[in-house]
C-alpha cells in the first residue's frame, strides 16, 4: 500500500493518526506529522519515526513524501521507501524529448537525437521506436540487438534508425537520452536527459493530467512522486497525459 506524508506547522487538531484519501481513484493510507521551523530535531525525528511506525502498522511499504524531504533514511528503517519514478520518466522518454525540442526550438525536421544504454531493454526499444516515428534522425547505442532493431523498425515501419557506436556521433547529436551512465561521454549536447537512476532524473515539465487528478493531491506533497504512485499502480499511464 502507499502512504502519504504530511507536515504542517499548525495541524488540523481533528486529524489524528492515519486516515485514507483518494486520488485518481487510488487509496493513499495519509498521516500528518506536526512540524515547523521551529521544532527541535529530537522532537522532529521522534514524531517521523512514530508516522513510520503507523504506515507500516497500515502496510505500507511505499510512500509520497513533501518536496524537499530530508528524512526518507528514517523511514527506510521502517521498510517504507519513496515511490520511484524511473519507470515513468522512461516510458515518457518520447514526450520529455519532444518538450525539451519545443524549448530549445529544434526541429523534428533536422535534430539528432541519440539514445544510449547498456542493454536493449523493452523500455529502451519502446522509447526508440516512438522517437524514431517523431523524428527523422534518431542514432542508437547499444552493445548488441541495434543492427536488428533498426531493420525490424524499416521493415515494419518504414523509419530510419542509426546505430552507432561512435563516441563522436553522439556527442554531436541535439538531444542526447541515457538509459544508462554512459560515463566516457562529455554531455555538452544541446539536451541531454538522464534516465538511468531515480536520484539524476531531470525536473519533470508540466503535464496536462485526466481531470480531478491535480486538484485531489494533497498540498505540498512531491508532485513527481505522486505521480510515480499512481503510475506504478497503474491508475496514471502515458495516454491520460499530454
Amino acid at each position: 500500500m502507499f502512504g502519504i506524508v504530511e507536515t504542517a506547522a499548525r495541524p488540523d487538531r481533528t486529524r489524528r493518526g492515519v486516515e485514507q484519501i483518494d486520488v485518481g481513484g487510488m487509496r493513499f493510507a495519509r498521516v500528518l506529522v506536526p512540524l515547523g521551523s521551529r521544532t527541535p530535531e529530537w522532537l522532529t525525528r521522534r514524531r517521523l519515526t512514530a508516522a513510520a511506525k503507523q504506515l507500516r502498522r497500515w502496510g505500507v511499504t511505499r510512500v509520497v513524501y513533501p518536496e524537499n524531504f530530508s528524512y526518507a533514511k528514517l523511514f527506510e528503517r521502517w521498510g517504507i521507501r519513496p515511490a520511484e519514478a524511473l519507470s515513468m520518466y522512461r516510458e515518457l522518454a518520447p514526450e520529455l524529448v519532444s518538450r525539451a525540442m519545443e524549448e530549445k526550438g529544434l526541429s523534428s525536421a533536422s535534430a539528432v537525437i541519440a539514445v544510449a544504454g547498456d542493454r536493449l531493454s523493452a523500455e529502451l526499444t519502446k522509447a526508440v521506436t516512438a522517437l524514431c516515428l517523431r523524428n527523422r534522425y534518431v542514432q542508437l547505442d547499444v552493445p548488441s540487438g541495434g543492427d536488428e532493431l533498426g531493420r525490424s523498425l524499416r521493415r515494419s515501419l518504414g523509419v530510419p534508425l542509426v546505430v552507432t557506436a561512435t563516441r563522436e556521433r553522439l556527442e554531436q547529436a541535439d538531444v542526447l537520452v541515457l538509459f544508462s551512465e554512459c560515463p566516457t561521454l562529455s554531455r555538452k549536447n544541446g539536451v541531454v536527459l538522464p534516465l538511468y537512476d531515480e536520484e539524476h532524473l531531470p525536473p519533470l515539465p508540466t503535464l496536462k493530467l485526466p481531470d480531478g487528478i491535480a486538484e485531489q493531491m494533497p498540498s505540498g506533497c512531491s508532485r513527481i512522486q505522486m505521480l510515480a504512485a499512481l503510475w506504478e499502480t497503474g491508475a496514471l499511464r502515458a495516454d491520460m497525459v499530454s
